[in-house]
């Protein structure tokens, strides 16, 4: 590009402005951000169809997280309005360093494009934003400094701006704001200079301290930046209004888009992965291309349905083959590809792209260039050896999202099964949480290398996962039914937020596990439900949605309750339990019906344990009563050292001789601890409890 193209005339006026360092530097990010902006592909496989940002955006919302401690929120999300408020809301506006998280596929990128759009167009929030600097950190080395990373990425090459210029240009303005997108895609995140990064240090705000920095990233990356001060931002789910908005954009007839979403609501399957911008996207495509084929075709898991996206993507290639030569044939063999796609996933080998030179030969890469699984782009240039060739233009090649770099990789990882010891070296070069789509990707690929998948992620404990890859295993069940016993022995949490998951995405594999335990009678240990609201007199709903039979071996249940209306649904729900032995609920009211609770578990020796939660919480302490003989009985506020249960009816006994020794009256019954004397004690003893 000549100097006259990028609008280095350092004599000239534009508009009345003299075009000095700055003004130079400012013009070029805009003209770059505008050409980046005007090609959106929301269609990988049609090359030809490119859409404005602003044609495409859809305002999902964000949350912010309260971190003051002073705060009765403190530790919650609060919803924000819009995105917008990352510059406006009193907690984030005059917040130099903020995290977007999210999930692969939920928007992260698209809303760093919008806010390059609003800069460039001087629009709200960012008309009073001097300098905006958008970096997309999968392109970054370790080694690169974020000013050589603008010159390089994101301004002419023969722009004479040297990195000392853009470096004081950035210094020297009061309102720059710095996205640094894909953390998790950074190759230098693992490596031992990860910590002296240009990355790292603004990020501590040890440089560019007056600039706003607002960095994405998957939330498994949060502990390697845990020793940075920052405000916590993530992105919502793209629920039902939005995927008609975004539909609506994309396709003009109205007839389309009712067909469409028809038909995606028409799965559940469907329904859960759409809450992903990222699927919702391309199955908006595939749908609406094969609507009459759609009507046939029926889902079960996650691979099946990117299974089923991949091959229509092909698809395109083969149909334009087939209209250019009359031949559709091409060859397999692109393992080269998948094991670069895995190695690339790796900790120690991370990389997001390679030089087209060690792909371009590979079969099928024409094929998956052209049906826009990987993308091709111009790469850094080597400024010291271009000059040897006039016509140089390296182009490195990714995938054009890293989902497809976690399916490529699958396919790899789930041929390795075969050799075991090689199997267990790579997993535990894996990322779990950053990568549980490769895990479940292999579970679905190969039935044989989820038994080794499942047994190793309980052997790490990491029992989520272990629940979304049973989702996709497609085999014998029977076959890894003693890994399904093993992790039935531990917690199965509905009320916890994973912070790497959306709730639906983790409670339809839960509740799909503790079905199939109640079909094989496997004792499931205890289920922490949260809240649960009714859906029909056998059913009930989580808190995300998902439908639920009562876990008939089930052991130990905790409900967040909330609504008096829906106890009788609820009660007759849990007598299905049949292997029920201890049920706890927490509610807000302190003149329940005991004998409701009587007539449902008396008879059955069900330990009842209603938890009084304290209004406002943190005035008053929460209070435990239990169901005895038909009546509430108050709990003594201590825990049982030889049993463990934390909810201590009847006579508690103190031992006399050891500090803050406690036993319920069933394990004293059997004669524990027997060469110390107790005090006995009948009632709640609120002297005995102040006392400790």
């Amino acid at each position: 590009m000549a100097l006259a193209d990028c609008g280095f005339k350092p004599q000239v006026k534009r508009e009345g402005i003299p075009m000095n360092k700055e003004n130079i530097f400012v013009e070029n990010l805009r003209k770059k951000y505008t050409s980046l902006c005007s090609l959106m592909r929301p269609v990988p496989w049609k090359k030809g169809m490119k859409w404005k940002i602003q044609d495409i955006f859809v305002n999902i919302g964000v949350s912010r997280l309260d971190q003051r401690k002073d705060s009765s929120k403190e530790g919650s999300w609060t919803s924000l309005n819009s995105y917008a408020e990352l510059f406006t809301d009193s907690e984030l506006a005059d917040a130099k360093r903020i995290v977007v998280e999210g999930g692969p596929g939920c928007g992260k990128t698209t809303l760093m494009y919008q806010f390059a759009y609003l800069w460039c167009k001087k629009l709200p929030p960012m008309d009073n934003i001097d300098i905006f600097v958008l970096l997309f950190l999968r392109q970054l080395k370790v080694q690169m400094s974020i000013f050589e990373a603008v010159k390089t990425f994101l301004l002419p090459k023969d722009l004479p701006l040297k990195e000392s210029d853009i470096k004081s240009i950035l210094n020297g303005k009061s309102s720059v704001v710095l996205a640094l997108d894909g953390l998790d895609e950074y190759s230098g995140m693992d490596d031992q200079e990860f910590e002296c990064s240009d990355v790292m240090v603004s990020l501590k705000g040890d440089m560019l301290t007056n600039v706003k920095e607002i960095i994405s990233t998957r939330p498994s990356c949060l502990p390697n930046i845990a020793d940075c001060f920052f405000e916590r931002v993530r992105l919502q789910r793209f629920e039902q209004r939005h995927w008609k908005e975004y539909i609506e954009r994309i396709y003009k007839e109205e007839s389309t888009c009712g067909l469409t979403l028809n038909a995606i609501k028409g799965q559940e399957i469907f329904r859960t992965l759409c809450e992903i911008p990222l699927f919702f996207a391309l199955l908006a495509m595939v749908i609406g291309a094969n609507l009459a084929k759609h009507k046939t075709l029926h889902f079960q898991s996650v691979t099946e349905v990117f299974r089923y996206i991949i091959m229509c993507m092909k698809a395109h290639h083969a149909n334009k083959k087939v209209e250019n030569s009359g031949k559709t044939g091409s060859g397999t063999g692109i393992e080269v590809i998948e094991e670069l796609a895995f190695t690339g996933l790796l900790r120690k080998t991370k990389c997001a792209s390679w030089e087209k030179e060690s792909l371009q030969f590979s079969p099928n890469y024409d094929v998956l260039v052209d049906s826009g699984i990987l993308v091709e782009e111009e790469s850094e240039v080597d400024f010291a050896t271009s000059f040897l060739d006039a016509d140089l233009s390296p182009v490195s090649v990714r995938f054009v999202h890293q989902l497809f770099q976690e399916w490529f990789g699958a396919c790899h990882l789930s041929r390795l099964c075969e050799w075991e010891l090689d199997f267990q070296i790579m997993l535990k070069n894996i990322n779990l949480n950053e990568l549980h789509y490769l895990l479940r990707f292999t579970c679905g690929l190969n039935p044989q290398s989820a038994k080794a998948i499942l047994q190793y992620l309980l052997v790490v404990k990491s029992f989520d996962i272990f629940c979304l890859c049973f989702n996709e295993y497609q085999g014998e069940r029977d076959l890894i039914r003693d890994e399904i016993e093993k992790r039935c022995k531990d917690l199965f949490a509905f009320q916890y937020l994973y912070p790497n998951f959306d709730a639906t995405e983790m409670h339809r594999p839960m509740a799909s596990l503790l079905t199939y335990a109640s079909e094989q009678n496997i004792p499931v240990k205890e289920v922490d439900f949260g809240y649960l609201s009714a859906h029909d007199s056998k059913i009930m709903a989580t808190s995300a949605g998902v439908l639920i039979e009562a876990p008939l071996t089930v052991e130990y249940i905790n409900i967040l309750r909330s609504r008096t209306e829906e106890l009788l649904p609820w009660l007759n729900w849990l007598k299905e339990c049949k292997s029920l032995k201890k049920l706890k609920f927490t509610t807000e009211e302190e003149n329940l019906d005991s004998s409701l609770f009587w007539e449902a578990f008396g008879e059955k020796n069900v330990k009842v344990i209603m938890i009084i939660k304290a209004i406002p919480a943190g005035y008053l302490k929460n209070r435990s009563f239990g169901l005895k003989e038909g009546e509430w009985k108050e709990a003594h506020p201590y825990k049982c050292n030889e049993c463990g249960d934390s909810d201590i009816f009847g006579t508690r006994y103190r031992c006399t001789s050891c500090v803050m020794w406690n036993l319920c009256q069933s394990c004293r019954q059997d004669g524990v601890h027997s060469e110390h004397k107790f005090t006995e004690f009948d009632g709640f003893e609120v002297r005995e409890y102040l006392r400790y």
